[in-house]
């Protein structure tokens, strides 16, 4: 995690302009494959300082992910009439008609009005209910009724129907969860808990009870689906308290877990292009509005890069960023109040992609199982003059975040989803417009390692990558060289194997394998099983000499 240095702490030492902290909140990021039409990369000389990668025609392996397609956002929630029982027709006078028999709609829930005061996510209370805790249990509850009646009118975007299941306090935090989530965008969401292992609540004499761990969320356009069409939920986590009432469960309390924004009490800000999405809260509305179009700029150089870099991957799709000038908001979104995420090193981030937890119930029609599916970003103050290198890196931790297989194996190995995004955003600073605009992109030069000195190689280069400590050292000299040192790993199978090659191997390496065993020999006469390692696949402990080798001719 690389933050932006305060101006009385450059050091001696030049750093980057214009370089991107290229910092993540946590470590648990991913890659995606998908089908394309195109593939690129050729094999190139084992050591030179750099290479320029152009198109080329091979078709690409086909896989099954797909990335979401745009659907119209619910506006209003259609309103369910019900018909209540005929009015008795007694004692009628002969030619009269009876009454007729009426319709009755629920009252629509309420709109509030934003609080008065600095907008905020109500804080937890001090000390968590217990979920371990049976003492003053006398009955249990089943849960999963009401959280299938949730996910079923998240899926219809019936605003009417999901509120109707919570009362008083719960219910102003539920209302403006639904309208700031649906002014995002959202076109569909769940509710379950984690797993689908807490549905049980145990109920004390007054017939409440905690539900823990309930995982919920919404679908923005962008995000994905797979290849049957269904979505993939990112959510976030929360305690309700329920009371059961005759045979029904409501939600009367709700406690914020992950201090998403939102969860705000306020009406959260949202500028929009066609697919992207800049969110803040509504006393930063120009922030939002300042840099929505620099996101949209970011997000096509990333379609565009990948589409002839590595046709193999479905492109990105619409991306939801958070944006704020304070770093209080910055530090605290996004952040668990049970887990606590390692503190940012040397400041405070420019920027950050925070992946979220994915729905894990029980319907059929969404994508479920997955501890980790989809992300957002978050935009700092410390972005300003260099917003767009930062978006470029972000988005590329962004667009990996859906293959997340090996959450805890990459928290120890952070050099694969860093490396991976420094690469990108080295090839966009580094590479001619004009180039770039053909699908011709300049990777593994010299002059793209703008933190690698001589003397640094010599005192701190030892022919591995960086270990997670490195790339968290509040030296900011070392932790950019470190950061560079990233990239090249990926950059040296660029300028091997081509750029195509290179993001194969990372999308191995998110799955809880080493780089360097991760690279498939194109020489190879033999199919191999598929795992790496294995001898279709380049000897993991050659290619790793052959790196440094070339690392220390090039950058030495």
């Amino acid at each position: 995690m690389r933050p932006v240095p305060a101006a009385d702490h450059v050091p001696a030492r030049k750093l980057r302009t214009g370089r991107s902290p290229g910092v993540i909140a946590a470590a648990f990021l991913a890659l995606v494959t998908a089908c394309s039409t195109v593939t690129v990369g050729v094999a190139i000389p084992d050591v030179g300082a750099g290479a320029t990668s152009s198109p080329a025609t091979t078709a690409p392996r086909s896989t099954t992910a797909t990335t979401g397609t745009a659907k119209t956002p619910p506006t209003t929630a259609p309103t369910i009439a019900t018909t209540s029982a005929p009015v008795p027709t007694t004692a009628l006078t002969t030619g009269s008609e009876p009454t007729a028999p009426t319709t009755t709609a629920p009252t629509a829930p309420p709109r509030y009005p934003d609080p008065a005061g600095t907008p905020r996510i109500p804080a937890p209370p001090k000390r968590l209910p217990d979920p371990y805790n049976t003492a003053n249990t006398v009955s249990t509850a089943d849960a999963a009724p009401l959280l299938n009646q949730l996910t079923d009118a998240m899926g219809s975007g019936d605003r009417t129907a999901f509120l109707g299941h919570f009362r008083g306090e719960a219910l102003r935090r539920a209302s403006f969860w639904w309208d700031n989530l649906a002014a995002i965008g959202m076109d569909g969401g769940a509710v379950s808990t984690y797993a689908d292992n807490w549905n049980l609540v145990n109920l004390n004499r007054a017939n409440r009870g905690w539900l823990f761990n309930v995982q919920a969320g919404a679908h923005y356009p962008g995000d994905d689906v797979d290849a049957q069409g269904r979505q993939v939920i990112p959510t976030s986590s929360y305690y309700w308290k329920v009371q059961l009432t005759g045979t029904e469960l409501a939600v009367v309390e709700w406690i914020s877990l992950d201090q998403v924004p939102w969860d705000c009490l306020c009406r959260l800000h949202v500028a929009t292009t066609d697919q992207d999405v800049v969110v803040s809260y509504p006393d930063e509305a120009a922030v939002a509005d300042g840099l929505v179009d620099t996101l949209t700029t970011a997000t096509a150089w990333n379609r565009h890069f990948f589409a002839t870099a590595a046709p193999q991957l479905a492109p990105l799709g619409g991306v939801v960023a958070f944006a704020t000038n304070e770093d209080d908001r910055l530090l605290t979104w996004f952040q668990s109040i049970v887990f606590t995420d390692p503190n940012f090193p040397g400041g405070v981030p420019a920027a950050a992609v925070h992946t979220l937890r994915g729905y894990t119930g029980p319907s059929p029609d969404l994508v479920s199982g997955k501890d980790f599916q989809g992300a957002r970003i978050v935009i700092g103050a410390g972005s300003a003059g260099w917003v767009t290198p930062v978006l470029v890196h972000e988005l590329v931790h962004y667009l990996f975040a859906r293959y997340d297989d090996a959450p805890y194996w990459l928290a120890e190995n952070t050099y694969v989803i860093e490396g991976l995004a420094e690469m990108v955003q080295q090839i966009h600073e580094g590479t001619p417009a004009e180039d770039a605009g053909k699908g011709i992109w300049t990777v593994g030069t010299r002059d793209q390692a703008w933190n690698i000195y001589p003397d640094l190689v010599d005192a701190q280069f030892k022919g591995k990558p960086p270990s997670v400590e490195q790339l968290r050292l509040k030296d900011l000299n070392l932790t950019n060289f470190w950061y560079d040192v990233a990239a090249s790993t990926y950059s040296y199978i660029a300028v091997k194997y081509g750029t195509s090659a290179a993001v194969e191997a990372g999308i191995c390496a998110y799955g809880g394998h080493p780089l360097f065993a991760c690279v498939a020999d194109p020489d190879s006469r033999h199919p191999g099983t598929g795992t790496p390692g294995d001898h279709s696949y380049v000897n993991s402990a050659a290619l790793q000499k052959s790196w440094a080798r070339w690392f220390r001719k090039t950058y030495g």
